[in-house]
């Protein structure tokens, strides 16, 4: 067993791996079948084993089967008469974290170095001789988990960021080897029982910090919410026990609501043409709730979303659709709408989250597809799901996507592991989940811990952007450096040759591009801004006024009619930069309000229409008013005036729709 779990395995006698290659005690004489094995066994192993008995062939298998089989059977003849501090046998342990690797999805080479992932550290066997009988990539993997060996997380900070660092450079390398880690973590976890009560608080304590949050950071859902659960029952007994309590006595009762809840959606999803769509529920794991609780200083009756349903879809389309039907049934929360899917976080999760008022209670929603759900449950694992044989690295998006685990690595090196307080906490506080994400320039989205600064932003892109930044605009303004970052800023960073920035500001994330064309004609370099009062877009014609004090520029529409208060030396002639619009394709936000007839589906139908000609919604809010017309107020993101206008055509031609007009944001 990897030193990281101490006491769990005696080592093997020396010389016995070398006696078992040698001359095997238990070939193909002593073992015919699965259960000549004397442990239970997995049925998909079983039939591994039934279907390429140990014993058929010297040569590298090659098929998945026979990977398998071969795997399991040269770790058991390894690991016989080992046993774990429970007193089983110690073979059990490597079959329980293959059987994990399984159940997530990972690749038949995960799986057998699952099998394997011991054998370096505990017996005698060496690299070669797995690459003999495995091959080149199964070797890689398993030699990528025997450098995590003797990896512990204690309170001296130099040991304990050093200890990072070894298991990033592991997982930088190929990063499913921390699919092993994550399985062998928490089958120990399953299993601390047999340790002393010191040493399962210890290894509890990291799996909270560490393997939590890794877990979470690479999408794995999955894993993430048992260790978390285990690591909490551990380290809060008593708490722990307290919320499994209130769980199971409102159980029932929350279950019928939910059932009836589900059944209602069921049948409006039906009703509108959404046959493919599968509704059901879901308990939140007791970690999470507790979490919430902390966070928000509240008790567990005022905690409402301890369950939630779940909408799967056929399409991405449909996911839109099926938003528009709930929030037709039942009466939205404001504030709780959410859109990871046009916005995935950064270890990929997509879906949509909402919050509506559902029998009297609050009820949180999420709505995706089943592919997204394979992500949301199986993260990074799900990426290599269908690649047997494949890349030991993601391409193209995905590699994208675990960007800043490599820059974190990069980082260190370039710090020379002299600062390991900072090299810590950057570790800590990039595992964990409170994000913010902005946009650059291009678009490209990058996610950062909540309170970060253009300083942050620069040195995630690289450490010459954060030591040569001289200034940043947010959304086209000028603002100072230590502005802090909102969601949904668009972020480019100004840089000198000469400037310096904060060293050591930040770690890890796309790439974007500097110096693009001001969208407004004559304003590089000048702080300005655009009017929420009239959200003026490409192809409008637009005026510059000038703030009191020359405290920045706002672009107005030539019909505003703010711009009647503002005197004539107070205003600039500007237009915007026809080549700037069309090569940034940059949407602007405008407020529609659009009056209808009062009937279940009108929203849906409207959102539907706009979803057809890839227009984005970023808000929307509905008020009745019994016996009159409904309003409707959109907040949706156009490319220029012209698109407007058709957007406006299209809306202004759907039946029930009685007048519509274009508002100020505010």
């Amino acid at each position: 067993m990897l030193q990281a779990v101490p006491d769990t395995a005696e080592a093997a006698a020396p010389g016995a791996a070398a006696a078992v290659l040698a001359g095997p005690q238990l070939g193909p004489q002593a073992i015919h079948g699965p259960d000549d094995y004397g442990i239970a066994l997995p049925d998909w192993l079983r039939r591994c084993i039934e279907h390429v008995p140990p014993g058929a062939g010297d040569s590298c298998p090659t098929d998945t089967e026979g990977l398998l089989a071969a795997a399991f059977h040269f770790a058991y003849q390894l690991h016989d008469g080992q046993v774990r501090a429970s007193g089983e046998p110690y073979i059990c342990h490597p079959v329980a974290v293959a059987d994990l690797l399984r159940d997530i999805g990972a690749s038949a080479s995960v799986i057998a170095a699952g099998f394997l992932h011991d054998v370096v550290e505990d017996t005698e066997v060496t690299p070669d001789e797995i690459e003999q009988h495995f091959g080149a990539e199964v070797r890689g993997l398993v030699e990528g988990v025997t450098k995590l060996g003797g990896i512990h997380f204690t309170n001296k900070t130099e040991a304990q960021a050093e200890n990072l660092r070894r298991m990033f450079l592991a997982m930088a390398s190929d990063i499913r080897v921390v699919l092993v880690k994550l399985a062998d973590r928490l089958h120990n976890m399953r299993t601390l029982g047999a340790l002393k009560p010191e040493k399962q608080q210890r290894i509890a304590r990291e799996t909270r910090e560490i393997y939590g949050p890794l877990a979470n950071r690479l999408g794995i859902g999955r894993l993430k919410w048992e260790l978390e659960d285990l690591a909490f029952k551990i380290l809060e007994p008593e708490a722990f026990r307290e919320i499994q309590q209130q769980v199971s006595t409102k159980r029932s009762e929350r279950e019928d609501r939910l059932g009836v809840t589900a059944g209602l959606l069921r049948d409006r999803l039906v009703a509108a043409g959404l046959e493919g769509c599968d509704v059901s529920g879901r308990p939140k794991h007791l970690y999470g709730i507790w979490s919430k609780m902390q966070r928000q200083q509240k008790a567990f009756h005022e905690i409402y979303d301890v369950a939630a349903l779940r909408i799967i879809c056929p399409n991405l389309e449909s996911c839109y659709r099926a938003l528009a039907v709930v929030h037709d049934t039942f009466r939205p929360i404001p504030g709780r709408f959410k859109d990871y899917i046009g916005l995935p976080k950064p270890n990929g999760y997509q879906s949509l989250h909402t919050a509506v008022i559902g029998r009297h209670r609050p009820i949180e929603v999420q709505i995706r597809t089943a592919e997204m759900h394979q992500v949301a449950e199986f993260g990074i694992a799900a990426h290599w799901k269908y690649k047997e044989g494949g890349s030991p690295a993601a391409s193209g998006a995905d590699a994208e996507r675990f960007n800043w685990l490599r820059q974190l690595v990069d980082w260190q090196k370039d710090d020379g592991g002299e600062d390991s307080g900072d090299f810590l906490r950057s570790i800590k506080e990039d595992l964990f989940d409170e994000e913010v994400f902005v946009f650059t320039p291009k678009g490209d989205v990058v996610g950062l811990r909540k309170g970060s600064t253009a300083v942050d932003f620069a040195y995630r892109i690289h450490s010459e952007v954060g030591n040569h930044c001289q200034g940043v605009r947010i959304n086209d303004r000028l603002c100072p450096l230590a502005t802090p970052l909102q969601n949904g800023d668009f972020v480019q960073i100004v840089t000198s040759v000469s400037a310096q920035g904060e060293q050591g500001a930040g770690a890890a994330v796309p790439a974007t591009t500097h110096g693009d064309a001001s969208p407004i004609q004559g304003l590089e370099g000048l702080e300005y801004r655009l009017g929420g009062c009239c959200s003026p877009l490409p192809g409008e014609s637009i005026v510059g006024t000038v703030a009191l004090g020359n405290h920045g520029i706002t672009i107005h529409r030539q019909d505003c009619a703010n711009l009647a208060a503002v005197p004539a030396e107070r205003r600039l002639p500007v237009q915007w930069n026809p080549l700037a619009a069309s090569e940034q394709r940059r949407r602007y936000p405008v407020q529609l309000r659009i009056e209808v007839l009062d009937r279940v589906g009108v929203l849906k139908d409207i959102l539907t229409r706009l979803s057809d000609h890839r227009i984005n919604v970023s808000d929307a809010r509905v008020r009745t008013n019994p016996g009159k017309p409904a309003r409707i107020d959109l907040r949706v993101e156009l490319l220029s005036a012209s698109q407007l206008r058709d957007t406006m055509d299209q809306i202004r031609s759907m039946a029930d729709v009685l007048d519509i007009a274009r508002t100020g944001i505010g």
